[in-house]
């Protein structure tokens, strides 16, 4: 695909971005027109616009609507940047760090660190979020470690072998996870319970702070390293002849695509199947190259997380979805359809 055209696309993909957070910023239960949102904005700038707006419709967009819109769109860049990358070091589109134990590993290590927090009283206080992205990260990395020694044979990624090992750490880590709450017996560890599907309607600037600090020089680091991956997309021996250090990529990308999945857990819990559609919708919409691939997934990834926490919190209002079941319901049947797609591809 021609770079005039990668770049257009580029554009069209901001575009849509920038359309849907607006749309997303004036739906809900107060409602905010297109016109009085555009006051509202203005007035912030100092700039008078004549449409009238009241104060509710201020303090909701401000305190709620803007931190939730943006942490939605970056925690679904990370899903989808951490996606792309654990694709891109295994070589399969079926990998995704929600579906193999990655996300169940970091929301394990996210409950027992807010367990503490909460024991010594820090949990309100941004030690508290760092503490709780810091243990998340650590048991991320662990469920890697597990994942990749199990779905590594003679020295190639066995796919059904990294999937069945994802599902039996998924649920161990699931039901650690639950010992965890129980043992704490703290109340405050109840909306925990959110982390298995995912929910942004605790969303906060701290938040978006604590995601946009992880997530800008990770997809920087990983759209530098794309001619990298591309070689890699060779093959192993491959890349080595073109002069890549393999072990030393697939070290530097894993601790990438795990750090993004500890944040977003972190801060939105566990939400399935953005890492998984998202790459391969990237690479269908910009081509193969990783450099454009990366920048194509963080903002498809934040578009589609923005459009399903828009269906989550809308569908049956005022009872809000989990984030994680939307995504599941549009991911689920992807996931099936790539699989019988690798199986005729390997059948050919």
């Amino acid at each position: 695909m021609g770079e005039r055209r990668v770049r257009r696309r580029l554009v069209l993909s901001t575009l849509l971005l920038v359309v849907v957070m607006a749309a997303a910023l004036g739906i809900g239960a107060v409602s905010i027109s297109p016109l009085e949102l555009s006051a509202i904005l203005a007035s912030l700038a100092g700039i008078h616009l004549p449409w009238p707006y009241d104060e509710r419709q201020v303090t909701t967009l401000m305190a709620i609507r803007v931190p939730r819109v943006l942490t939605s769109a970056l925690v679904g860049a990370a899903w989808a940047c951490a996606g792309l990358a654990m694709q891109a070091i295994y070589r399969t589109p079926l990998a995704d760090p929600a579906l193999v134990g990655v996300g169940a590993g970091a929301a394990l290590g996210a409950t027992s660190a807010l367990s503490i927090a909460l024991a010594l009283g820090i949990a309100a206080e941004p030690s508290g979020t760092l503490s709780v992205t810091l243990g998340a990260f650590t048991t991320a990395l662990v469920a890697a470690v597990i994942v990749h020694r199990v779905a590594v044979a003679s020295g190639g990624v066995v796919v059904a072998t990294m999937l069945l090992a994802g599902i039996a750490l998924t649920a161990l880590f699931a039901a650690l996870t639950a010992i965890v709450i129980t043992a704490s017996r703290d109340a405050d560890l109840g909306s925990v319970a959110l982390w298995s599907l995912g929910s942004l309607s605790g969303a906060g600037g701290r938040d978006v702070l604590v995601v946009a600090a992880v997530l800008l020089p990770a997809t920087g680091l990983l759209a530098w390293l794309g001619p990298r991956l591309d070689a890699l997309a060779l093959g192993e021996a491959e890349a080595g002849h073109l002069g890549v250090e393999v072990r030393g990529l697939g070290l530097l990308v894993s601790v990438v695509f795990v750090l993004l999945t500890a944040v977003a857990v972190a801060v939105a819990g566990v939400i399935a199947f953005v890492g998984l559609m998202v790459p391969s919708l990237a690479r269908a919409w910009v081509g193969v190259s990783h450099r454009a691939a990366v920048i194509a997934s963080a903002l498809l990834g934040a578009t589609l997380l923005v459009v399903a926490d828009v269906l989550a919190r809308s569908l049956f209002g005022p009872v809000e979805l989990p984030v994680g079941v939307i995504t599941t319901v549009l991911g689920a049947p992807f996931f099936l359809a790539l699989m019988l797609r690798e199986r005729w591809l390997l059948a050919r």
